[in-house]
């Protein structure tokens, strides 16, 4: 899952992980030591939410989209 490579857990932290009587644990995603139970008192638990993270990895993913795009379009645009 996303969140044990971003290191991130939650929209805005791992306190979006509400516990509930069917899910009372946070993800195993949110801990970094991989262990099967991962709750909020963990002391390996991501604390930084997804978004932002997800943002970031985004923009630089559509910026190097995007100069990938310029310089093909300049290559098409040589003369031969």
């Amino acid at each position: 899952m996303f969140c044990a490579q971003l290191e991130c857990c939650g929209i805005n932290s791992y306190i979006d992980w509400k516990p509930r009587p069917s899910f009372p644990t946070l993800p195993a995603s949110c801990c970094d030591d991989k262990i099967i139970t991962c709750d909020i008192s963990s002391t390996t638990r991501f604390v930084d939410g997804c978004e932002l993270k997800l943002r970031t990895f985004f923009f630089v993913i559509g910026g190097i989209g995007f100069g990938v795009l310029l310089v093909e379009v300049n290559i098409l645009k040589l003369p031969s």
